[in-house]
C-alpha cells in the first residue's frame, strides 16, 4: 500500500453498490497547473489527497479479487499496457494525472460504463482507464481547421480512362500545395465541402474549362531526351560530335516541348552515349521547386547490350568497342557480367534496365550482304536474359526488352520482361497468345507484360512510308488488334522524330484501326500501368486510391508526386495530371489527329498550371 496524507473522505456515492457514477468532476476556482504524474503498481491503493483532493484511486490487483468500497479521486488513470483474456487482472503500470486542485463539486456527464471485474466510483475525469469498468465520455471533436487552398476545374466532358467513356459536366477539385485530386463530381449539384474546416473559409480558384475535353496527362512510354532527330543529325554524329554538356542542354529544352504536348509522364530508355546523365536530369526535374521544367521522368540509364552488338563503331578499329570511349550502351557478356551490370545500374538509381534482345549485330556486312546487315540476331541466351529479369525483379526494377523479331520477343515473354520495345513481328508470333509463353517466373510472381509498339519511329525514320518494312510494321499492329491484344501503351520512341510531337504515336493507332478511346485509354492509364514500380503492381489501384488523400504528403510534401501517387486516371487521390484539348477526339482519325496534335490548350501536372488558353504559363517556368 502507497499512503498519502489522508482528508476526509466525500460523501458515499454509488460505488458500493456499483451505480454508474452521477458526480465526482472537481471545477477548479482558479487556473491550476497540475504537478507532475505519480506512478503506482498493479494492486496500490492510493490515500489520502496529496495535491489533487479529498478522494482517492484503488487499482485492482491480479488475480482477480473484489475491490473494498473505496471512492475514487480527481483523477485520470492511463493505461501502459493493456491486460488480457489471459491474464485479465494485467500486467500493466498506470499513471495518476491529477485533474484539478480541490474545489466545488458538480455532476459531469453520465457516462457510459463497461463493466469488467471491478467497480467505478465518483470523480472520473475525461481519460480515466480503469480495468474493470471503463466510463466512456464523449470525446471532444477535433477543432476545425482553416480549408486548404484548391483548384476547382469545370469541365465540358472528361475521359474516363477505366470506363473508357467521357463523362459530361464534371467540377474538379485540386489541392494547390500538394497537386492531388481531391474529389470528382457533377458540376451541376452542390460543390465539393472540405471537411472538417471552418464555414467560409474555403480559398478556390475556379479553372473554368467547359468547352474542352479535360484527359488525364499522357504518357509517353520510350522516349530518349538526349536524342534529338535523326533528320537533323544523325545518331552517330550525335554521340561522338556533341559534347555531354551539349547534349545535357538539348535535353532540357526537350523536356519543356514534351510537357507543354501534354505529355506529364515519361519513360526515357537509354542516354544513347550520355552515360548516366539521365539520373541528374531526373534529379533536377524532381520537386515543387524544379531546376528544370518538364515531365515525370523516368530513366534506364544505360541500355545493356553484348559485345560487338551495338555502336558506335569505329572505321579505323572495327573490332573496339565505341569511338573515344563513347558507347551507346553498356556491354555485358556472360551471366556473371550481366548480373553485375543490372546491380551497379540499379545501384546507380535507374528505375528500370533496358536489355537488347535482338539487334543488327552483322551491320558491318552491309557492303557485301545487305540482308545480312539489316538482319535482327539475338544479342543474348536465354540464360543470360533470365539472370538479368530475376536480378532486377528481385531489387524491385522492371525490366524493358527491345525485340523486334519474333525470337526476340518470344524470349523476352519466357523470360517474363516487363515491356516488350517495338515488337515488330508481334503480330506474326505466337508471343502474343501470353498464355502459350513458358514463364520462367512462379505464377506468384507474374506481372502484366505490356507491348509498346512504337510506330513513330518506323513511320518517321524509314525513308519510304510505302516501304515493304513499313508495310509489315503496320500488318503487324493490325493483327495484333485483331487478336483482341489490349496490354499495350504509347510510346513513339521520340527523340528519333522531333521531342512534342509526341503524339503522333497516338495519331497512327488510331489511323491504323484503333478506337479513339482505346488509344487514349493506352496513352494515360495504360501508360501508367507500364512505367510505374514494381511496388505498384501488387496493389489493386482502382477507383478512389486514398480515403485521405494527402495523407502520403504529410510525410513527404510535394516530392511524394514523383513515385508514390498513381497518375493515369481522373479520380480521388491520383496526381492532378490534367490535359485540356480543343477538338472532336470522338470523330474520325483526321479530327482526333487535329485534335491531339493541334488542340492542347491546358496542361496541369501535379497541380501546377504550364499551359492555358493554348499558351505556356510564363510564372511556371521562371
Amino acid at each position: 500500500m502507497v499512503s498519502i496524507p489522508s482528508f476526509p473522505s466525500p460523501p458515499a456515492t454509488g460505488a458500493e453498490s456499483g451505480d454508474t457514477p452521477t458526480s465526482g468532476v472537481v471545477i477548479p476556482p482558479e487556473p491550476y497547473i497540475p504537478p507532475p504524474p505519480q506512478f503506482f503498481r498493479p494492486g496500490s491503493i492510493i490515500n489520502g489527497p496529496g495535491p489533487i483532493g479529498p478522494n482517492c484511486v484503488y487499482i485492482p490487483p491480479p488475480p482477480k479479487i473484489s475491490p473494498p468500497s473505496v471512492p475514487l479521486c480527481s483523477g485520470f488513470l492511463r493505461p501502459q499496457g493493456r491486460p488480457s483474456t489471459e491474464n485479465p487482472g494485467g500486467p500493466w503500470y498506470s499513471q495518476l494525472y491529477p485533474t484539478q486542485q480541490p474545489g466545488p463539486i458538480i455532476p459531469p456527464p453520465s457516462p457510459t460504463l463497461q463493466t469488467g471485474g471491478g467497480r467505478v466510483g465518483a470523480g472520473w475525469g475525461h481519460h480515466d482507464v480503469l480495468h474493470g469498468g471503463i466510463p466512456n465520455y464523449p470525446q471532444p471533436l477535433p477543432r476545425p481547421a482553416l480549408a486548404r487552398p484548391v483548384y476547382r476545374i469545370l469541365v465540358g466532358k472528361m475521359f474516363d480512362s477505366y470506363e473508357r467513356t467521357l463523362v459530361p459536366n464534371q467540377s474538379i477539385t485540386v489541392d494547390k500545395e500538394f497537386g492531388v485530386i481531391l474529389d470528382v463530381r457533377s458540376s451541376t449539384g452542390p460543390p465539393y465541402s472540405q471537411p472538417g474546416t471552418i464555414p467560409g473559409s474555403e480559398k478556390v480558384e475556379i479553372i473554368d474549362l467547359k468547352r474542352l475535353t479535360v484527359v488525364p496527362g499522357f504518357v509517353d512510354a520510350h522516349v530518349h531526351l538526349f536524342l534529338h532527330p535523326y533528320s537533323e543529325t544523325s545518331w552517330v554524329d550525335q554521340l561522338t560530335k556533341e559534347s555531354l554538356a551539349e547534349r545535357v542542354a538539348r535535353a532540357t529544352v526537350h523536356a519543356r516541348r514534351t510537357l507543354l504536348a501534354g505529355f506529364t509522364t515519361v519513360r526515357d530508355l537509354g542516354t544513347e552515349g550520355a552515360f548516366d546523365a539521365d539520373l541528374g536530369l531526373r534529379k533536377a526535374m524532381a520537386g515543387k521547386d524544379p531546376i528544370v521544367h518538364g515531365p515525370r521522368y523516368y530513366c534506364a540509364s544505360r541500355a545493356i547490350v553484348s559485345t560487338g552488338s551495338y555502336g558506335p563503331k569505329s572505321s579505323v578499329n572495327p573490332s573496339s568497342e565505341g569511338i573515344e570511349g563513347v558507347t551507346g550502351a553498356e556491354v555485358a557478356d556472360g551471366v556473371d557480367e550481366c548480373v553485375r551490370a543490372v546491380r551497379r545500374q540499379v545501384g546507380a538509381g535507374a528505375d528500370w534496365i533496358k536489355i537488347y534482345g535482338d539487334y543488327r549485330i552483322r551491320s558491318r556486312m552491309s557492303d557485301v550482304s545487305p540482308l545480312s546487315s539489316a538482319s535482327d540476331l539475338l544479342v543474348f541466351t536465354d540464360k543470360e536474359v533470365k539472370a538479368m529479369v530475376e536480378t532486377a525483379h528481385a531489387l524491385g526494377v522492371k525490366v524493358a526488352v527491345h525485340a523486334q523479331g519474333w525470337e526476340a520477343i518470344e524470349q523476352a515473354m519466357r523470360c517474363y520482361a516487363d515491356t516488350i520495345e517495338h515488337g515488330t513481328q508481334m503480330g506474326y508470333s505466337h508471343a502474343h497468345l501470353y498464355s502459350r509463353a513458358p514463364y520462367c517466373e512462379p505464377e506468384s510472381l507474374r506481372r502484366e507484360q505490356i507491348w509498346v509498339p512504337t510506330l513513330a519511329v518506323f513511320h518517321t525514320t524509314l525513308s519510304d512510308a510505302s516501304s515493304q518494312r513499313w508495310t509489315e510494321v503496320k500488318q503487324s499492329f493490325e493483327k495484333a488488334l485483331d487478336s483482341g491484344d489490349d496490354r499495350i501503351a504509347c510510346g513513339g520512341d521520340t527523340g528519333t522524330f522531333a521531342h512534342g510531337k509526341n503524339a503522333l504515336e497516338l495519331v497512327l493507332m488510331r489511323q491504323l484501326g484503333a478506337k479513339w478511346n482505346q488509344v487514349l485509354a493506352w496513352a494515360t492509364l495504360g501508360g501508367w500501368k507500364c512505367v510505374r514500380d514494381v511496388k505498384w503492381d501488387n496493389i489493386r489501384v482502382e477507383g478512389e486510391h486514398e480515403e485521405n488523400p494527402l495523407r502520403v504528403f504529410d510525410k513527404l510534401g510535394y516530392l511524394a508526386q514523383e513515385r508514390e501517387v498513381p497518375f493515369g486516371a481522373i479520380r480521388k487521390g491520383w496526381a492532378a495530371d490534367l490535359v485540356g484539348i480543343e477538338g472532336d477526339i470522338e470523330g474520325d482519325p483526321a479530327a482526333f489527329e487535329k485534335a491531339v496534335t493541334e488542340g492542347v490548350k491546358f496542361v496541369m501536372k501535379g497541380g501546377r498550371l504550364y499551359k492555358t488558353d493554348g499558351k505556356p504559363v510564363v510564372e511556371a517556368f521562371v
